[in-house]
Formats: structure tokens, sequence, C-alpha cells
């Protein structure tokens, strides 16, 4: 297992068991919310990626089951092919800040954070368009989606405003959401190794292990999601990520 100090591996486990209520109840933010937390905490930001990605595996498997009458195999083939591209592209980006000191990395994610909370707390989405969005749009959106996941575990955000642009049924967004992950997260895992080894390994057997957290996380994020108020829930989701994001950013900052 990696070397990871006692204190370490209780900061991961909270900060999973609370990235899974957030992301059940307001249905976003578990990358969000953890990856800064563990790089504060001193952990390797390719291990933790990697942790984020695999858990988010396990958590992915039951609502892919559930939707499989929805999925469209050959609507997300194109999507996922572009995506695994980017993912190889973001693996080689990962590299070379990997070793930064924490405090650039701190400031790297902190705006990464930042920017993806602005743009999800004052983007409205229009009404589904009658046809589907030009191939560009495509091309750019899941670009950028590999690129974000591989350096940071955050690559939700473009994929979910690219589908809410598309004429779909909910139901069929979160099929397709799904879809995708779980076509291009076995490869993500492999360039993972092939760059970083066993470190690699390492950190998705922590993964493994903190899913009944992660999974008793989203069990309470949905009991409290059916009881309170969407709109507050997600404006308070976004205001904790956003003090996330600044205290990350001002962290990195000497004084």
């Amino acid at each position: 297992m990696p070397d990871y100090t006692s204190n370490q591996l209780i900061v991961l486990l909270i900060t999973l068991f609370l990235g899974g209520i957030l992301q059940s109840t307001v249905g976003f933010g578990y990358a969000l919310l953890c990856i800064p937390i563990f790089v504060a905490a001193g952990i390797p930001l390719n291990e933790a990626v990697i942790i984020i990605v695999c858990s988010a595996f396990f958590q992915s498997l039951y609502t892919f089951y559930t939707l499989r009458k929805e999925i469209s195999i050959k609507k997300s083939f194109l999507p996922a092919s572009i995506r695994i591209v980017a993912l190889s592209i973001g693996i080689a980006i990962l590299s070379r800040i990997n070793d930064l000191p924490k405090e650039k990395i701190q400031l790297f994610i902190g705006i990464a954070v930042l920017s993806l909370v602005l743009i999800l707390w004052f983007w409205k989405p229009k009404k589904s368009r009658e046809e589907e969005l030009p191939v560009q749009w495509t091309f750019l959106t899941f670009t950028v989606s590999g690129i974000f996941s591989s350096i940071s575990g955050m690559g939700g955000p473009p994929i979910v405003i690219w589908s809410l642009y598309q004429p779909w049924s909910a139901k069929k967004i979160r099929a397709f959401l799904f879809s995708i992950y779980l076509l291009t997260m076995p490869p993500q895992f492999l360039f993972f190794y092939l760059k970083f080894g066993n470190s690699t390994l390492k950190a998705m057997l922590i993964s493994m292990l903190s899913v009944p957290i992660v999974l008793l996380g989203s069990f309470i994020g949905q009991r409290i999601g059916n009881k309170l108020n969407k709109n507050q829930l997600k404006n308070t989701a976004f205001a904790l990520l956003l003090i996330i994001a600044l205290k990350s950013i001002l962290a990195s900052i000497s004084f």
C-alpha cells in the first residue's frame, strides 16, 4: 500500500465519505471536493486522481446497469474514442506537474476547481436542441474532458454540459454519461500504470478498500437529496466548493 500516514488515511476516508454524500445529494462535486483536500493532505496528485477515478468506476457500474436499456454504444463510440486519446495527452501533462512543489500543485488544482465551479454556477442550460450538436463540439468537449480527467480527475463537467444541449431525455443523458465513464476508465487505468507503475496499483487498492465508505456516503446523500430543496443544496455545495478552491489557492501563496 502507498506510504500514507495514519492522518492521511483518515483524511482520505472522511473526504471520500463526504464526496459520496455530495455526489448523491446534488449530482456533482465528487472530484471537485476530494482532489484539493487530498493534495493539501500531501497525497501525490497522480495517486489522488486514480483513487477518485477507481472509486467512481465502482459507483458507475450500478447506475450503468440500471440504465442499460437506454445505452447506445453507437452514440458513445466516437466520444469515448476521442476521450481516450485525450486521456493520454492529459497523462503527459500530469507527468510534468506531478513532481512540482505541493504549493504549485495546490494553486493549479485551486484554479481548476474555481473555474469549473464558476462555470457550473453561472451557466444556465437552454432547452435541448431539436438536433444533436455538430461533431466539432464533440471533438472539443471530449478532448477537454479527457485532459482534465487525467490531470485532475475532473473530466465530468464538460460532458455534462455537452449532454444537456442534446435532444435527449434525462434517462438517456445519464445512461450516456455513465457509458462514457465506463468505456474510458479501463484505458485510463492502463495509461496511469504504464506511466506511474506500481503506485497506480497501490492507489487502486486503497480506492477499492474505500468503496464501502463511498457507497455509505452515497446512500446517505440519496436520503438527504430526497428530503431537502435541491436548489438550496446546490447553492450550499457550490459555496463549499468555492471555499475549498479559494483556500487551495491562498495556501499556495506565500505572503
